[in-house]
Order: structure tokens, then C-alpha cells, then sequence
């Protein structure tokens, strides 16, 4: 039997999910950076305020502006190569 699992290429800890699912060194293998044709890149976040609720609007900001510039981004990308509009 040939079991094959795709992770995400985000996921950090492959071999944590690997021993889980009893996979030897032998039978697993994963692709590093040099295979990404664009790195991946990785921000920590934080609020410090020490109110709950305060934190967390915080981080609801942030996330929000995030996911905002992303989609933004996104939809230059569409309008410059004529997939809005189709």
C-alpha cells in the first residue's frame, strides 16, 4: 500500500506530523526553500496592551490591514493582466 500526504509548504513542523503518523526518516521527504520559486516569508505580530478586549482590537486592526493590502494587491495584479472585466 502507497500512502502519500501533502502538507502545506508553510507548515514548520513536518516531522512532528510525520512521527504522528509513524513515517520513518526513510520514507518522507520534503522540499526546502531552494525548490520555492518565491521565498516565504514570516512576520510575528503582537500587541502588548495588557486589557484583553484592548489587545485584541489591536490585533483585529492588524490582521484587517493585512488581509486589505493583500487583496489589493491582488486586484491590481487581475486589472493589469485583464482578468477583471472578462
Amino acid at each position: 500500500m502507497i500512502r502519500i500526504v501533502g502538507l502545506s509548504a508553510t507548515l514548520p513542523n513536518y516531522k512532528d506530523v510525520a512521527s504522528f503518523l509513524g513515517v520513518t526518516d526513510s520514507g518522507m521527504f520534503y522540499f526546502d526553500a531552494s525548490y520555492r520559486p518565491v521565498p516565504l516569508a514570516m512576520q510575528f505580530i503582537g500587541a502588548t496592551d495588557k486589557h484583553i478586549m484592548a489587545s485584541k482590537n489591536v490585533m483585529d486592526q492588524v490582521c484587517f490591514q493585512k488581509v486589505l493590502f493583500v487583496l489589493l494587491l491582488l486586484c491590481m495584479y487581475m486589472h493589469e493582466h485583464g482578468v477583471i472585466g472578462r
